[in-house]
């Protein structure tokens, strides 16, 4: 096979990786596989589980998944689609692994896979940390931002469901809530900063504010650090984007 197959072949695995994605996120949804995905979420309460409405997100993740798969099927040569298309794979495939295990309540087992999943998608956003035009801009690193953005909100509440759903008292909910925002916050400046990725903050935002909401006026501390860091991470998206010259400059 050569290397024009191969291309070939790789653009077709992601659009057929990104369709399962969407049926296998259908079926779990549904309850076809397990319970469905909320319901899990619902029946293992924790001081950081977002409220209902945060998970729309998910619209926007695969709206931009789906932007991605047919953008990168009409590009001829492109070493970075060419570095990122098996990571890509790799995702669908443990992003439907994941909704599986999560629906069957095999909640011990989810988190090694959304750490990978996490892994993968660090990586695909290290090789995007520079992107040559607004093409690129908006199909690339747009929706790998974001998706990392919230998969890293979404490995934390991952965790802490386990842990509450085996009634592990590793550490206090007082203690662990607060510290595990400010775990999330201190990912969106780094990740920001390091990988000059001004939109990974802003899902993390999102699922803080989600958090905030969901707690009522049951838990100051929560309700104090997720404002908290909200404030942080829209303020370091803005002032990374301030900082630079141009729109232009920065791709």
């Amino acid at each position: 096979m050569n290397n024009y197959e191969k291309t070939q072949l790789f653009k077709f695995a992601v659009i057929a990786a990104t369709a399962l994605t969407l049926i296998f996120n259908w079926l779990a949804a549904s309850g076809v596989i397990g319970s469905p995905t909320g319901e899990i979420s619902s029946k293992y309460p924790t001081k950081i589980t977002p409220a209902k409405y945060a998970f729309s997100i998910w619209a926007l993740i695969y709206a931009g998944l789906i932007s991605f798969s047919l953008y990168q099927a009409m590009i001829k040569n492109s070493p970075k689609l060419t570095k990122i298309r098996l990571l890509y794979v790799a995702s669908c495939f443990l992003n439907a692994t994941w909704l599986y295990l999560w629906g069957t309540e095999r909640l011990f087992l989810t988190i090694p896979v959304i750490l990978i999943l996490l892994l993968c998608l660090a990586v695909i956003n290290a090789e995007l940390k520079e992107v040559q035009d607004l093409a690129e801009f908006w199909f690339l690193k747009f929706p790998f931002s974001i998706y990392f953005g919230w998969v890293t909100v979404a490995t934390i509440a991952n965790i802490t469901i386990t842990i509450s759903a085996f009634d592990l008292d590793i550490i206090s909910a007082s203690i662990a809530g607060p510290f595990l925002i400010m775990l999330a916050t201190i990912l969106a400046i780094v990740i920001c900063i390091k990988l000059k990725n001004y939109f990974y903050p802003l899902p993390i935002a999102w699922g803080l504010t989600a958090i905030a909401v969901n707690q009522g006026a049951e838990n100051t501390g929560i309700i104090v650090s997720s404002v908290i860091g909200v404030i942080i991470c829209l303020f370091t998206s803005m002032s990374f984007v301030l900082k630079m010259p141009s729109m232009k400059n920065s791709l």
